[in-house]
């Protein structure tokens, strides 16, 4: 098995190898926000148990989250000019990757039983930043044990002293459609299960500043709700 370490905005596919071995973790970040890297193993065997490991240098240490991340299923390619690729539009001639394809693009959690998939495996690192953390130099190793293989990741994280504000002047959001994600999850929309499901996506995408959903005519009843 090869590990490396990748930037938090490169893709990461199901065809990706290791082509050299990084294994320094180098971060900065302001206050009130999540400093992160993805990293990337490939050559794995399929169900061997995965086991990470936190040792921080010094009394004072930021809080670590490992999340394993979902390949996704791309079928078709952005059109050149809009939405999915149409009949006569090129997309060997823009896009970075011709549809189908894989794409490691959803955060899943990483419970204690958690086993490898067979080939490419990729974890999401974050470090949470506090609104009051204080500026400095933060250091230690995170561990990463695939049955008998190991490896060590140095992780450096420099906290700097400016500050996230608690609320964002603007509206963002990637995408998400309330009446999508009941049907993709098999959910009855407005039901209490529905509302459950929707609670743990605004949560996690409140950690990436996403703070709205989209609305569609499907998003109401009859009577306005």
């Amino acid at each position: 098995m090869k590990t490396t370490i990748v930037s938090p905005a490169q893709f990461l596919y199901a065809d990706d190898v290791v082509k050299q071995e990084q294994h320094k973790i180098s971060l900065i970040s302001p206050r009130n926000s999540f400093a992160a890297c993805q990293i990337l193993v490939d050559g794995c065997e399929k169900g061997l148990p995965v086991i990470f490991g936190h040792y921080p240098k010094g009394p004072c240490s930021l809080a670590l989250t490992v999340s394993r991340i979902l390949p996704v299923h791309v079928e078709l390619n952005c059109g050149q000019k809009m939405f999915c690729a149409k009949e006569g539009d090129q997309p060997e001639e823009y896009a970075a990757k011709v549809a189908p394809f894989l794409v490691y693009d959803a955060i899943g959690s990483l419970p204690q039983d958690a086993v490898t998939d067979e080939g490419v495996n990729v974890f999401w690192v974050s470090f949470s930043v506090p609104y009051d953390q204080r500026p400095g130099i933060y250091e230690g190793e995170i561990s990463l044990a695939i049955d008998e293989w190991g490896c060590v990741f140095p992780y450096r994280v420099e906290v700097v002293a400016a500050q996230v504000p608690n609320r964002p002047r603007f509206s963002m959001t990637t995408w998400y459609n309330l009446v999508t994600i009941a049907q993709f999850h098999d959910v009855e929309f407005g039901s209490d299960r529905y509302f459950s499901v929707l609670k743990e996506y605004a949560r996690l995408m409140a950690r990436s500043r996403q703070n709205m959903f989209i609305l569609s005519d499907q998003s109401f009843s009859s009577s306005g709700k």
